[in-house]
């Protein structure tokens, strides 16, 4: 986009916007396949629904900076949007899986959609969340193999090794237990 725009901020900026918006439509789309019935009252509170996401205040912000996170959720939307789908049209599982691993290697911590998923399908569907879970994986996994050649192992270097937040189990734990019982 930035070899279109002449500019690498606006094309940033650019593709913030248009995930944003990508979000605000997803939005609508969940609702009114979740809707009953479709009528102009299902249609006014999917149109609501996608207004509202669109001017939140953190929504708003992110959309006009250029960093990864929009596009990333984006990705996630775009991809829990085909999972729900996937329970009438079997196949969308795959374009699902593609796009969780997209949005997982945008933005790291858009782990939580797939995995979110994945939660659900376990409980209404085994299969369909072991065919979830292993696409996921075997997509994600690839991509590493290939990235990480391409590179000549910096690609691993730069994700895992050099993360202004590396992974630690004790952080994550204290975390979750500041989450979950609202003490440090």
């Amino acid at each position: 986009v930035a070899s279109l725009t002449g500019d690498l901020l606006v094309g940033g900026r650019t593709v913030s916007t248009i995930a944003s918006i990508a979000i605000a439509l997803l939005v609508l789309a969940q609702v009114l396949y979740a809707a009953p019935a479709r009528n102009w009252t299902s249609l006014c509170i999917a149109a609501l629904a996608a207004l509202l996401c669109y001017l939140s205040a953190n929504q708003r912000l992110w959309s006009t900076v250029m960093r990864a996170d929009t596009l990333a959720v984006a990705l996630g939307f775009a991809g829990e949007f085909l999972f729900t789908l996937s329970w009438r049209y079997s196949h969308a599982i795959w374009f699902a899986s593609v796009l969780f691993v997209l949005g997982a290697f945008t933005k790291q911590t858009l782990v939580t959609a797939p995995f979110v998923c994945f939660i659900v399908a376990l409980a209404l569907d085994r299969r369909k969340a072991l065919r979830l879970a292993t696409t996921t994986a075997v997509l994600a996994g690839v991509a590493v193999v290939i990235l990480t050649t391409l590179t000549h192992g910096e690609f691993l270097k730069h994700t895992v090794q050099y993360n202004a937040n590396p992974f630690s189990l004790h952080t994550l734990a204290q975390q979750w237990r500041m989450n979950l019982t609202g003490k440090a």
